[in-house]
């Protein structure tokens, strides 16, 4: 998996919020983490009438449980903007 921590519009949330993820991921509590997505191609060449705008939408949701303790202090890192990675594995 990978997530881009530096982008802006993938990381919007409260600061209220981001603390009581941010505590869940410190517990060993499950944390469900949704993501959704939305990807747009733009055709290749406006010249051609058969090119369109190709979009694809999804979301997926994954249960953070106590077995991925790297995974949540990566999360917590990107939430607290104290990663100096702009992708984790």
């Amino acid at each position: 998996m990978n997530l881009f921590a530096t982008n802006a519009d993938v990381w919007q949330i409260s600061q209220p919020i981001r603390d009581i993820v941010v505590s869940q991921l410190r517990s060993n509590a499950t944390v469900p983490v949704r993501f959704s997505y939305t990807i747009t191609r733009n055709p290749p060449s406006e010249d051609d009438a058969e090119d369109i705008t190709a979009v694809v939408t999804g979301e997926n949701t994954f249960e953070i449980t106590s077995d991925f303790q790297q995974i949540r202090q990566e999360l917590i890192d990107v939430l607290n903007e104290t990663s100096d990675s702009q992708s984790m594995t």
